[in-house]
């Protein structure tokens, strides 16, 4: 977990000795120091989930922090209890501030450095759902559920993904006109992963996003960004959806105590697409007749 390092440092007691003006220097040191703690006592705790990748949040996420210059720590001298001839040893550094503000860092602690799925997704509800604290944080959340996705979390998945179609997160606005912008292009990746691991609805939804992005925004003056129509994506999609390769009889879709098989939205646009022969895909109808039966079984109204 990355903490917030504090610019402003008290200054050690090497330069509040001062022999032109000691009341002045001693009054500006611990003024400082004041300020310092002040400082440490109230920034808030937030944790960064570093994703493997950082082309999903480039955007919009303000600029690295940038060198401050030197402080004083950072000038020659000796240090406190050393005389000048340099013979004592170093003093012992302060530690390192420890973080105990959040009331789910054991496990945000787990999902960072154990790449425990499960514990990012826990950390993630926990936050979107505001348990223990005082408002809910989307962006919490969804920096946690990303994380479970990346780790293997296929429910994980699916939250972000419909966090991001829900405008909860990765929102910006164009100006000067304050369109909200959606990022389409970290959902499809989301649902892709989703899609994956397992899950046939994400998988509908993932071609989807890239038959028509507009077709799923929430509002109709907001836009999509870092997407484009790509029907290759969506056949690609729609196809593992429809999960022809593993279940490919109508009665391997529904077995007894286990989910569908199959998702209903991708068999039925891959049976539209028989039907009329559009997207590179040939015109036909016996394809498509067995297609829609496999919508209907997968939607469970067979």
């Amino acid at each position: 977990m990355k903490t917030e390092q504090n610019p402003i440092q008290p200054l050690p007691s090497s330069h509040i000795v001062s022999w032109g003006f000691p009341i002045l220097s001693l009054v500006l040191a611990l003024s400082l120091a004041i300020f310092s703690t002040s400082v440490h006592a109230a920034a808030p705790f937030k944790l960064e989930v570093v994703p493997t990748t950082l082309s999903h949040f480039q955007e919009g996420q303000g600029e690295e922090d940038e060198d401050q210059g030197p402080g004083p720590d950072d000038e020659e001298g000796p240090e406190p209890g050393q005389g000048n001839d340099g013979d004592g040893e170093e003093g012992p550094k302060a530690p390192e501030p420890l973080i105990l503000d959040s009331p789910f860092e054991a496990w945000e602690s787990a999902c960072v450095t154990e790449q425990d799925s499960d514990a990012c997704l826990r950390a993630g509800l926990a936050w979107k759902r505001g348990e223990g604290i005082d408002k809910p944080d989307n962006q919490q959340a969804a920096a946690l559920f990303d994380a479970g996705c990346r780790f293997g979390s296929k429910d994980a998945c699916l939250l972000v993904g419909r966090m991001y179609l829900e405008m909860e997160t990765g929102l910006q606005f164009v100006m000067p006109k304050g369109t909200v912008s959606l990022d389409f292009g970290a959902a499809a990746d989301s649902f892709q992963r989703a899609c994956r691991l397992g899950s046939f609805q994400a998988c509908g939804i993932w071609g989807d996003l890239y038959m028509n992005p507009r077709a799923l925004l929430p509002r109709p003056e907001a836009v999509a960004r870092n997407i484009k129509v790509d029907m290759i994506q969506a056949i690609q999609a729609w196809t593992q959806g429809c999960n022809e390769g593993k279940a490919p009889d109508i009665a391997d879709i529904v077995a007894p105590g286990k989910p569908a098989q199959a998702d209903e939205r991708s068999c039925l646009r891959l049976a539209q697409l028989n039907e009329v022969g559009k997207a590179g895909v040939r015109k036909n109808l016996d394809r498509s007749a067995l297609l829609y039966r496999r919508a209907c079984y997968a939607s469970g109204k067979s």
